[in-house]
């Protein structure tokens, strides 16, 4: 999730966050600046941790320069994602950096605390304190208490570190896979704030957070349409990842796929994706990852080939290659096509297959190894 987002949701929780706001103008960032104190961080809006330490974050500056420094992040390239929005929040006073965390470890979920936060809190080491809640689905005050005796050498924890802590183990448990308060400042009051905010939300919960907006970021135009085709529409799950090579790849994931692209680089094969599709794929959905593997600009071959432990609904898939093919046109002549479907109803899919031009049905048995030979032969 975005800082801003983060700290959204961690306030909706009860943990207190600096003011701040959103701008995806220079002018913008300028006119939000005033409301928010005499000096203010203007941060690039980017999913990626350490933007402080990449130039991503501008600080602290008085309102005059708010909106130089929105101008200089607005549309850079931030730790490979580009930055189209920036949040301009408040300067707070701290005497003080803590650091807590909230994961998953080995045994289940974990609670980390530190009593030095900060931007160099991997290289802390011994001062981590982590408490394993063993399944627990929420944090109580007590176990937290304790944890910060711990992290800080200290029997007198602050009520309001307790309680912050506790709030945020609500929110982590609320369908999120890491939750980061870093720095958790301190004030001479007495008082905590998160001033750096970090969520990251399991993607497969989702569909119970519709109030979250799923967003494309640092994916090419065909990633983009086959990861919201994922999430948008009922099934198993497909995946694309492009690449820069010639050589489509239609393969089922794990290790047989991974497996057959090696094979093709170290036959100096470039491929020009990587795909991925579970077991009881939709039509729908193989339709847009089929049109995104055929729709690659240097496609110049391709790989079908799929092992009976996947599962593969081979007629559906020829079936519906097919249909790709006849929509993508010849553009130069057919490209070769090299098909190796072993799994359930291949006998249809081969007669699906009969007649194709430019296509090599693989007779059964045929291992991954020798799909990946015939590719690379025909297509010398």
């Amino acid at each position: 999730m975005l800082e801003h987002e983060s700290k959204a949701r961690l306030a909706g929780a009860g943990v207190r966050v600096p003011r701040g706001a959103v701008a995806t103008t220079p002018e913008q960032a300028g006119s939000a600046a005033p409301a928010l104190g005499h000096e203010v961080f203007v941060k690039a809006l980017v999913p990626a941790n350490r933007r402080s330490k990449n130039n991503g974050v501008i600080g602290p500056i008085g309102p005059d320069g708010v909106a130089r420094a929105a101008h200089e992040l607005l549309d850079s390239r931030i730790l490979g994602h580009r930055c189209r929005s920036v949040y301009v929040e408040e300067a707070v006073a701290v005497a003080g950096e803590l650091y807590a965390a909230f994961s998953w470890g080995p045994r289940g979920p974990r609670v980390t605390a530190s009593g030095a936060g900060g931007v160099d809190i991997e290289s802390s080491g011994d001062a981590l304190v982590h408490l394993d809640l063993e399944g627990s689905a929420d944090l109580s005050r007590g176990r937290a208490e304790r944890l910060w005796r711990r992290a800080l050498g200290d029997s007198r924890v602050p009520t309001a570190l307790v309680d912050m802590t506790v709030s945020a183990a609500g929110a982590f448990f609320h369908d999120a896979l890491l939750v980061e308060l870093n720095p958790l400042a301190r004030f001479a009051d007495g008082s905590f704030t998160a001033v750096g905010a970090l969520i990251e939300m399991d993607g497969n919960a989702l569909f119970r957070h519709p109030e979250l907006r799923w967003r494309p970021d640092g994916l090419s135009q065909r990633e983009a349409v086959v990861a919201e085709a994922d999430r948008r529409l009922p099934g198993a799950s497909v995946r694309y990842v492009e690449l820069a090579g010639d050589t489509g790849l239609l393969v089922g994931g794990g290790g047989a796929g991974l497996y057959q692209h090696d094979l093709l680089v170290q036959a100096g094969v470039r491929p020009a994706n990587h795909s991925d599709l579970g077991a009881g794929v939709s039509a729908e959905k193989l339709d847009v990852l089929i049109e995104a593997v055929l729709g690659h600009p240097n496609l110049s071959r391709l790989l079908v080939s799929f092992n009976i432990l996947q599962l593969a609904p081979c007629d559906l898939i020829m079936e519906r290659l097919l249909v790709g093919l006849d929509r993508m046109g010849d553009r130069d002549g057919p490209i070769p096509v090299v098909v190796r479907l072993e799994g359930l109803n291949a006998d249809r899919a081969r007669r699906l297959a009969a007649g194709c031009a430019g296509l090599r049905y693989l007779p059964s048995g045929a291992s991954l190894g020798e799909a990946v030979d015939t590719l690379v032969r025909i297509s010398r």
